[in-house]
């Protein structure tokens, strides 16, 4: 896998799909759904992540003098 949001979308659906299988019962559902929780809850996670990072990338775009907006070392990336 590729870290991409479109990489993340194509592993939700690839998860959807599976869940949706009509063949598939019992605890091998169970065992889906809590993969397909999972998977959700980290790609919930990276989302964010992302979306943190252009917030951070737009706020230093707005800066009236971009080169002395001084984030966290941390935070830079």
């Amino acid at each position: 896998m590729k870290n991409t949001p479109t990489d993340i979308t194509n592993m939700m659906m690839e998860l959807l799909e599976r869940i949706s299988d009509e063949e598939l019962k019992g605890e091998a559902l169970d065992e889906e759904i809590k993969r397909s929780v999972a998977a959700g809850d980290i790609a919930k996670n990276i989302l964010a992540y992302k979306n943190f990072q252009l917030r951070i990338s737009q706020a230093k775009d707005a800066a009236i003098t971009p080169e002395k907006f001084k984030l966290p070392d941390s935070l830079e990336g």
